[in-house]
């Protein structure tokens, strides 16, 4: 049973870390964290419970407790027991019970066992979030996007889907499905630390065959990446508010909070020298900066054009093997859905493409409809 340790400085080797070890809990060093990276490192998954050691009676504190709540982790805290009206409230923000920070050890080990009898421990579900990517423009990365999270909402009809652009660069998605968002994504950086799964399910674009949508305005020619505490805050509450998630980064900003809480990174590549050798290089930066080779996706798209790179020159260049299910070429489909303002699954459902987002779907999420 693993136990994340959330106080105002990082302290690997404190007295709440030493309390879980105590009672048999797994917590290693990195299973302590700030109360500001809580949220997000509980949206990872691989965590049971988590203790919140409380300094500070601030009202961003409790909103940190509140945020942290919405995982579905049984959330404990500790603290001073002499103020009731602060007790109360942080109950009210989420807190499944408060401990006497003065005996911590035998306060955990009673409301870890209340926890088990009640069988909350258990309680751990998080969605699947796919994150798209590409080492250069002009792949399709924003198409694979589009198109998967689509194929996933016909496939898993009961499962709530979000689709994001959570990069920079030039935005296309509100652009290609013929959408204006209320609420763009750069719009929600001035109120980030307040993000929660309400807000974010209210900023949503509905479109009309069942994705939420997450977006930049149409027709700007180019976005800054948005703020990574931002990136990182609303990744982190869609996998909480959703069954499945696809973000759009693009080619020029995958942070490492991303890679983090990405279940599946999807690469997306063309079989042609430059553009496998970029992908090379870029597969080596991903893994530079934290991503492991089991999360990586390598996704082939307008496969079957004339002079591309065989399949097995193409796995060999990269140095792994590609998703077995190619995106093939078929411009007059895809230029009908960019017409339409519609996905492939709108605009042209019987075409081989569309079909191939099916399959490709189902080999990424590994969870059978």
């Amino acid at each position: 049973m693993r136990m994340i340790v959330a106080q105002e400085r990082v302290e690997p080797n404190g007295a709440a870390r030493q309390a879980a070890l105590g009672l048999g809990m797994q917590c290693d060093a990195a299973d302590c964290v700030t109360l500001a990276d809580l949220p997000w490192r509980l949206a990872q998954g691989n965590a049971d419970v988590a203790l919140v050691i409380l300094n500070d009676k601030g009202e961003e504190t409790l909103e940190l407790v509140r945020q942290s709540s919405l995982c579905r982790i049984p959330i404990l805290a500790a603290g001073p027991t002499t103020d009731a009206p602060y007790i109360l409230k942080t109950m009210r923000a989420g807190v499944r019970a408060f401990l006497d920070a003065n005996q911590l050890t035998s306060d955990l080990g009673s409301a870890v066992e209340q926890l088990k009898l009640a069988g909350t421990l258990q309680d751990n579900k998080q969605g699947l979030l796919l994150v798209c990517c590409a080492a250069l423009p002009g792949v399709g990365c924003s198409t694979v996007a589009i198109n998967t999270a689509f194929a996933l909402r016909e496939s898993h009809p009961q499962e709530a889907i979000a689709l994001l652009e959570a990069g920079g660069g030039v935005p296309s998605i509100a652009m290609s499905l013929d959408m204006e968002p209320t609420h763009p994504i750069g719009s929600l950086a001035e109120h980030w630390q307040r993000l929660d799964v309400l807000m974010l399910q209210q900023a949503m674009a509905k479109h009309a065959l069942g994705v939420d949508v997450l977006a930049h305005r149409p027709e700007l020619l180019n976005v800054p990446p948005i703020p990574r505490a931002l990136q990182r805050a609303i990744l982190g509450l869609v996998k909480v508010a959703y069954g499945y998630a696809v973000a759009d980064l693009g080619h020029d900003f995958v942070s490492d909070s991303a890679l983090a809480l990405a279940d599946r990174v999807v690469v997306v590549t063309r079989l042609d020298i430059p553009a496998l050798r970029l992908t090379r290089r870029f597969i080596t930066k991903l893994q530079s900066e934290g991503c492991s080779i089991d999360k990586l996706r390598i996704v082939v798209n307008r496969h079957g054009q004339t002079g591309q790179v065989s399949w097995k020159q193409a796995e060999e260049a990269l140095g792994m093997s590609l998703v077995t299910e190619a995106v093939p070429d078929d411009s007059a489909s895809c230029n009908a859905a960019a017409n339409q303002g519609q996905p492939l699954l709108g605009a042209a459902a019987r075409a081989k493409v569309t079909r191939s987002f099916s399959k490709l779907s189902s080999l990424l999420n590994g969870r059978k409809p």
